[in-house]
């Protein structure tokens, strides 16, 4: 199924291709607590996490949320540096711990915690692609640049066209396909390395946020400086070295020495985003005495470990997820 002409794609956010990817692939991992709490969570989405995923750009579009904008990003001190501990509140670090917090606590109303759940997996969507960890050109935004011949923004080729250019270029512009791929990369190649994407490098102590329990694997200043240190050593040196010339065309060399490590942001995002979700629902929706301790490396892997079953039935099923996404891809923006 075609989707390139349908692509509608959005600036400052991490492209409705990526959003919807990272939900879709988050789905796949959740339990099946999770899944009964993310359908009574986003009745409005039918519990889907790939469409809930694109609202936060979506509501940019308006003048409701303005001050959710600047939620989307976070700058660091320095270029190429480490985000520090109380980094901000205002910023896309600030925006996970807050809304992980709004779904833990028992003050929030259902629709509150709707709104929680759709922020929290749009920002660690967000806080995945390195452009919104960089202070630099406005993360991207103000840079010129050549894409397969047309002329584009830094940020946007990192946003949504190094996902467009791959699926059309290697999966017959077939979303389902693309996405059975990357179920079974988590499978296969990045299997062993599972549990160490739920740990974080900063003890507790030196989080902006030490309320939320330890059982939840969440640590954004750590992925947002490794979004930072990707931003320094991947997404600029090669634009650096060619922006005096204005016909280098970043969709050829560019995109294959950079297309791995923006598929390695999209897999960390969409798990964690299923980890997250499993942990707060074990913590306060479950709480039989497993609330508390710290996730281990086995249930790590056994949160994800049925996602598998998924691969074969994916690769037998009609093009249902290829027709939801063009239907997504085509919506008009208002």
């Amino acid at each position: 199924m075609a989707l390139g002409v349908g692509f509608v794609s959005v600036v400052d956010g991490y492209g409705r291709v990526g959003h919807w990817m990272t939900g879709w692939l988050a789905q796949q991992c959740l339990t099946s607590e999770a899944i009964e709490y993310v359908r009574y969570l986003l009745p409005h989405h039918n519990g889907n996490l790939a469409k809930a995923a694109l609202w936060a750009d979506e509501i940019k579009h308006g003048h409701t949320y303005d001050w959710a904008d600047r939620l989307h990003y976070v700058n660091p001190p320095k270029p190429c540096t480490a985000i520090p501990r109380n980094s901000c509140t205002q910023c896309v670090v600030g925006g996970i711990y807050n809304y992980t917090n709004r779904l833990l606590s028992p003050e929030y109303t259902r629709e509150e915690k709707e709104e929680a759940l759709k922020f929290l997996i749009h920002f660690i969507g967000d806080v995945h692609q390195p452009l919104h960890a960089s202070g630099r050109s406005a993360g991207g935004t103000e840079v010129k640049v050549v894409f397969d011949g047309r002329v584009t923004s830094l940020h946007e080729v990192w946003d949504y066209m190094l996902f467009e250019k791959r699926i059309k270029k290697d999966f017959s512009n077939s979303v389902n396909t693309y996405a059975t791929h990357l179920l079974t990369e988590l499978a296969t190649t990045w299997s062993p390395s599972l549990p160490s994407w739920a740990r974080c490098s900063l003890p507790k102590t030196l989080l902006l946020d030490r309320s939320i329990p330890s059982s939840i694997p969440i640590c954004p200043e750590d992925w947002a400086t490794h979004s930072a240190l990707t931003a320094c050593e991947v997404v600029w040196p090669p634009y650096d070295q060619h922006k005096d010339n204005s016909k280098w065309d970043l969709g050829r060399e560019y995109y294959e020495n950079v297309i791995d490590e923006a598929e390695l942001g999209a897999l960390q995002a969409g798990v964690r985003i299923a980890w997250i979700i499993n942990a707060i629902v074990r913590e306060v929706v479950e709480d039989q005495g497993g609330a508390g301790r710290e996730v281990t490396a086995e249930e790590v892997v056994s949160w994800w470990s049925g996602a598998w079953s998924w691969v074969r039935r994916l690769v037998d099923q009609s093009d249902e997820t290829d027709v939801e996404v063009r239907k997504i891809y085509s919506a008009k923006w208002r």
